[in-house]
């Protein structure tokens, strides 16, 4: 039982680091930064209509909270999508200088 929790924790940790990592990687690119900060004005937009329509119409209602969820869902695997491509752009890169070191060191 122990054993479980420590995993358990260990990967939300793992999780929480990662998208640290990829939230920091996508505020250094400009134009990822405004093209989050649009997303997120449109996600509050889908949050006010939500507020707004929670009374009126009923059947509006649960469309919009299905299109908050999904909104929700496609936010996090872009920015997982984005964390995994700053993760092989790194990986790349380091293989890219060791290469060009071996060459260097063969001439």
């Amino acid at each position: 039982n122990t054993l479980a929790i420590t995993i358990g924790i260990t990967l939300f940790l793992m999780l929480v680091i990662f998208m640290a990592y990829s939230v920091y990687n996508i505020r250094k690119n400009a134009k990822l930064k405004s093209f989050y900060k649009k997303l997120l004005w449109v996600g509050l937009g889908i949050l006010f209509v939500l507020a707004i329509s929670s009374k009126t119409v009923p059947e509006f209602h649960m469309f919009m909270s299905l299109v908050l969820i999904n909104y929700i869902k496609a936010m996090y695997f872009s920015v997982v999508g984005f964390g995994f491509f700053y993760i092989g752009k790194g990986i790349y890169n380091k293989i890219k200088t060791i290469i060009t070191k071996i060459k260097v060191r063969a001439a």
